[in-house]
């Protein structure tokens, strides 16, 4: 949360994005829009959460809430899942990826 601090524009920026993902993540959890639908154009959820999925114990022992970010990890957990069936290795390779980018940036 240090990147993010609390009144910053980062933290703004970040609270919209999850809560954008966690609402979208929602509907598609309750099957309101057809998975495949909703997996076809979320990429960007995923990988919304992907950045957040080694946080989310930290997040919900800060807020007390076992349930923070829980609809957002739900559709993640599914989508890596429909993922690696229509292209097995794709996550592996997309967090090496992006982990080697970001590592170069440093």
């Amino acid at each position: 949360m240090q990147k993010c601090s609390p009144g910053s524009e980062a933290n703004t920026s970040m609270r919209m994005t999850l809560g954008y993902w966690e609402m979208a993540a929602g509907f598609a959890n309750r099957g309101l829009i057809d998975d495949e639908l909703f997996f076809e154009n979320a990429g960007e959820g995923f990988l919304v959460y992907d950045r957040i999925r080694d946080l989310l114990p930290a997040m919900r022992a800060m807020f007390k809430n076992p349930h923070t970010w829980g609809q957002l990890e739900s559709f993640g957990r599914r989508m890596e899942i429909w993922i690696e069936r229509r292209a097995p290795g794709h996550v592996a390779h997309m967090r090496q990826s992006i982990r080697s980018k970001c590592m170069a940036l440093i």
